[in-house]
């Protein structure tokens, strides 16, 4: 997914694979197992370098 941000935190966790995941152009890179914590209006990108399956959890207030 290109750069972007969304009203509301989420939680997205990787399931299968490996994601790369920028959150205000910090690189982070998750293996399978792994989440991360996706503040609300900031930008954020994912970048599959390899085949994978992940979550998405919004969560509302």
């Amino acid at each position: 997914m290109t750069e972007h941000s969304t009203p509301r935190e989420a939680l997205l966790v990787v399931l299968h694979g490996t994601a790369e995941v920028a959150i205000d152009g910090t690189p982070h890179t998750l293996a399978s197992g792994e989440a991360i914590y996706l503040p609300a209006a900031v930008p954020h990108s994912v970048y599959a370098p390899e085949a994978m399956r992940m979550l998405l959890v919004t969560l509302a207030a």
